[in-house]
């Protein structure tokens, strides 16, 4: 019967321990959905700095296409020009749909 009791005695404290170990995972795996979570937020806004330092790059160019003197400048500002007149004509057909 000893030996018995004495099985059983291990086997609670194995199982004791697998459940510690089983409660810290837990633990750590809510860490890392912290952190997740976290970098998540970080990359929005850094796609969201991304976006209007990248608007802010275009209408630099665009400016700088329309005040240079050069050939290209004005090309390149003629193409803008139409490209935006574009976008303005579809948001006048979605409006009118």
């Amino acid at each position: 019967m000893s030996e018995l009791s004495d099985l059983v005695f291990r086997l609670s404290k194995k199982l004791e321990r697998v459940l510690q170990h089983a409660e810290s995972l837990k633990e750590e795996l809510s860490e890392k959905d912290r952190e997740i979570n976290s970098l998540k937020a970080l990359l929005k806004e850094k796609e969201q700095e991304f976006t209007r330092v990248n608007e802010k790059l275009v209408l630099l160019e665009t400016a700088g296409a329309i005040g240079g003197e050069a050939e290209e400048g004005k090309r390149e500002a003629r193409l803008k020009i139409n490209e935006l007149v574009r976008e303005i004509d579809k948001c006048i057909a979605l409006l009118n749909k």
